[in-house]
């Protein structure tokens, strides 16, 4: 699962969930030499460090994903044929 982290500072970080649990969240970003966690509390998210920060989870519509993926076969069953 992708995410967006947004910093206090305006600063927003791509990234890549590796773990996640009811309130932990590990993540690895491109730029940052390790991974970084993210802990909740509350309705809050917060870093290691104690910056509270913004989490945008993206997601993808797995039916839309299905729709491509067949499309795609169709189209290289058409162009052998």
């Amino acid at each position: 699962m992708y995410l967006l982290i947004r910093y206090p500072g305006g600063v927003i970080a791509e990234g890549v969930v590796l773990a996640n649990g009811k309130d932990l969240l590990r993540v690895i970003t491109p730029g940052f030499p390790d991974t970084l966690e993210m802990k909740r509390t509350g309705a809050r998210w917060s870093t290691c460090r104690g910056e509270v920060v913004e989490i945008d989870f993206l997601m993808s519509d797995e039916r839309q994903s299905h729709t491509l993926l067949a499309n795609m076969t169709g189209c290289a069953a058409a162009a052998s044929a």
